[in-house]
């Protein structure tokens, strides 16, 4: 015992005569690094954690808790666009009923972001900087301490129902042929994660980073921009089904090399499992 006290003055002692050093050499950070250190703490015991169930994806747990009612067992088909600050679902139910939601600024992954910097507890990035994690966290003064407090825009409308089910045979399509083998992601771009579920095939989920132009899923993104637009600026139906058209157009040339959705196995809860 005697050891260890001897052992914890040696540590004080040095870390006393490193920060006299820092006095002498730089008295701003000499009493800034301290205050960034304990404004770091505080935040740190504000903020509670998300507790994330095991082998789900942290960041898309988040986004499913702040787009909660695009989970609901009500929800037929859905088109989840993440990426950067771009955060949006549009989603059917089985009313009928079509709906867009959108996560104001700051994203979702601000939050995640901010949860990884806490994590480092000061440790920094690699590179040797170790107060960079204090340091940064005035960067996260403006997103929202807890999940719950997240701002989502919304719209909705009612979808005529011959149109829904042009929806939904194309999601139907494009997720039968999601392959379980292929791969795709990269620094840029965003995530484009589609889910669909009917009596006959049950639920299906399937997601593509940044398609191909040209491609079959790239063909996705043109019916789920159209369908926002459609929510938030009231563009004619025409246009949904024109984008539809050119979906079946590009599907009726399918070859086995053909680039396809990214199948997603789910959890008992929906949530799609993590990649091993």
């Amino acid at each position: 015992m005697i050891k260890a006290a001897k052992i914890t003055l040696l540590t004080l002692a040095l870390l006393l005569i490193g920060w006299l050093g820092l006095v002498i050499c730089d008295q701003e950070a000499a009493f800034r690094v301290p205050l960034e250190y304990i404004k770091f703490q505080l935040l740190k015991s504000r903020i509670s954690t998300v507790d994330v169930p095991a082998g789900v994806d942290s960041y898309q747990y988040k986004v499913q808790l702040v787009f909660a009612e695009a989970f609901k067992p009500d929800v037929e088909l859905r088109a989840l666009i993440t990426g950067g600050t771009m955060e949006t679902v549009v989603f059917l139910n089985s009313s009928g009923e079509a709906v867009t939601l959108v996560a104001a600024d700051p994203s979702i992954w601000d939050h995640e972001s901010r949860e990884f910097a806490l994590e480092r507890g000061g440790h920094g990035d690699g590179t040797g900087q170790l107060l960079s994690s204090w340091m940064s966290m005035k960067d996260y003064d403006n997103v929202p301490l807890r999940l719950e407090d997240y701002k989502v825009s919304r719209k909705s409308r009612q979808l005529p129902a011959g149109l829904k089910e042009k929806l939904m045979k194309v999601w139907v399509d494009a997720l039968i042929h999601a392959k379980r083998d292929q791969h795709r992601i990269g620094l840029d771009g965003g995530t484009f994660d589609y889910f669909v579920q009917t009596s006959a095939r049950g639920a299906l989920r399937g997601k593509i980073w940044s398609p191909d132009e040209g491609t079959i899923p790239y063909a996705l993104l043109p019916i789920t921009n159209t369908l926002i637009e459609y929510l938030f600026r009231g563009i004619s139906e025409e246009k949904i089904e024109e984008a539809i058209n050119n979906y079946w157009t590009l599907a009726a040339k399918r070859t086995p090399e053909s680039l396809e959705l990214e199948w997603l196995g789910l959890d008992a809860h929906g949530f799609p499992l993590r990649a091993n």
